[in-house]
């Protein structure tokens, strides 16, 4: 199955089974709810297919799609739950648990996707799908919020270790809706935007009311009873992976108060296959969050530097319903994650101080690369460069001699490099004098020494990885 197939099947089958049990009953309301229970438990099992990742805007079409289906399913829904003769009380619940399921698992992934987008027909499709589901302030409070401060004690979102789901349940609702109040509001005075009827917050109770008032045409009291059912179920279960998407995992602060940039490990990731594509790649959650701006369909998986869950996300959100099982289970992962992160530190320092011996022992002897041998040893790669025992930055190596530099900071300036006069030359964005370097191989990698500074301590290479730089998206504005 091609790729893109691949995860319109597994977001869209749900929800044409629910159309189809809202309308006709029969055996469709059990076909719904095995295709969004068991279906998805039992091919994360029985294959190691995995959705292929393509190109960072090949999603953009299903993401509307699914944007409108959510607009044909919750009416549907409700008025299927609430009115429809035909249906009876086991088909009525099964709507109910299905209809759940994909609000709370497809529907709010996709929202979260298209708040994301550049464009603000996107934007405002996915703010509107969040203020249907009685839930409007999670478009300000995710991007101005959780995302500066993410694994962070000022995160709402980020559950503390040790912390039960039903408490971090109103710690996080509330805290997410003061807090995004709070920053939005900041950031319209900033831009002395300061209108009272121009706040989102006016605009997500509007959506609300207006959510409620259809429930109450399409099926009356009932009608509205059966729309906040759905809206808390949805929810919860967004709640519930925020729950374990962060728990327990934590960035360093900085000198300043700020925290330090965040990274593969901060963020808890699933490499379940059919429920991935199911919500849409949202089990990728650490590629996200440091490459915000990406796509669903091009997020990556490395289970060597970003922190995994033991089991699918439906599986730890059941876990998380019963926090004395939650915490034995995750409190363990927390652990064994954290003192994986120790050695590699240790790793890494005492790569840093072998590689400081080299240098200091002998490094000189070592034969200048020629531009191809260069090439060859860094195309495809990004390096990590440190200096005097300190990380200093990074460096992506592309195809025609193109490169991407960080500080590590989240910035990163593209360029490349060329030969002259046995130097490696760089010519970075934004500044046209060339930087002309002379590498060496060492025993533990690259040395290089700048040209136009004798005085200039040399870099040293301290780790390589076939991973993209991390680089910060654009702003998100909603």
């Amino acid at each position: 199955m091609r790729p893109m197939m691949t995860f319109a099947f597994a977001s869209l089958l749900p929800a044409f089974l629910l159309v189809l049990a809202s309308g006709f009953g029969g055996i469709f309301p059990f076909a719904s709810v095995l295709s969004i229970t068991v279906v998805v438990f039992i091919l994360d099992r029985i294959s190691n297919v995995e959705p292929v990742e393509v190109s960072a805007d090949s999603g953009h079409d299903l993401s509307l799609l699914i944007g409108v289906v959510h607009f044909v399913v919750l009416p549907m829904s409700i008025c299927g739950i609430a009115q429809a003769g035909h249906l009876s009380t086991l088909d009525r619940l099964l709507i109910f648990i299905c209809a759940g399921l994909w609000l709370g698992q497809v529907s709010n992934s996709n929202a979260h996707e298209l708040f994301h987008r550049s464009s603000s027909g996107p934007r405002q499709l996915g703010v509107a799908i969040y203020c249907s589901l009685l839930f409007g302030h999670y478009a300000s409070a995710h991007p101005k919020v959780h995302y500066v401060y993410v694994a962070t004690v000022r995160d709402p979102n980020s559950a503390q270790s040790g912390e039960g789901f039903y408490r971090f349940l109103i710690r996080a609702w509330l805290g997410g809706f003061h807090e995004g109040l709070v920053a939005k509001t900041l950031h319209l005075g900033a831009k002395q935007v300061l209108s009272r009827w121009s706040h989102p917050y006016v605009g997500y109770t509007a959506g609300g009311v207006l959510t409620v008032s259809a429930s109450l045409v399409i099926g009356g009291f009932t009608g509205l009873g059966k729309l906040l059912a759905l809206a808390a179920d949805a929810q919860i279960q967004l709640f519930l992976s925020d729950d374990f998407q962060h728990y327990g995992l934590r960035r360093e602060m900085l000198e300043g108060g700020r925290p330090e940039l965040i990274g593969p490990c901060h963020s808890w990731n699933a490499p379940h296959w059919y429920s991935s594509a199911m919500m849409l790649n949202a089990p990728r959650h650490s590629d996200h969050h440091t490459r915000p701006s990406r796509s669903f369909p091009s997020l990556g998986l490395d289970e060597n530097t970003m922190s995994m869950l033991p089991q699918p996300l439906s599986v730890m959100a059941c876990l998380a319903l019963v926090p004395i099982i939650w915490r034995r289970v995750m409190d363990r992962c927390v652990a064994k994650w954290m003192a994986l992160e120790m050695i590699r530190f240790y790793k890494l320092i005492l790569r840093i101080l072998l590689t400081g011996f080299v240098l200091i022992g002998g490094g000189a002897n070592a034969e200048t690369m020629t531009a191809s041998e260069f090439d060859a040893y860094t195309k495809g790669k990004t390096l990590f460069f440190g200096q005097t025992g300190k990380p200093y930055g990074a460096e992506r190596y592309l195809e025609n001699r193109r490169v991407q530099w960080s500080f590590l900071n989240g910035i990163c300036k593209d360029g490349y490099w060329y030969e002259e006069a046995g130097e490696i030359c760089f010519i970075y964005e934004g500044k046209n004098t060339p930087q002309c370097w002379t590498f060496e191989e060492g025993p533990s990698g690259l040395i290089a020494r700048f040209s136009g500074d004798p005085q200039k301590v040399d870099l040293y290479e301290v780790q390589n990885s076939d991973q993209e730089m991390i680089c910060l998206g654009p702003q998100v504005e909603v």
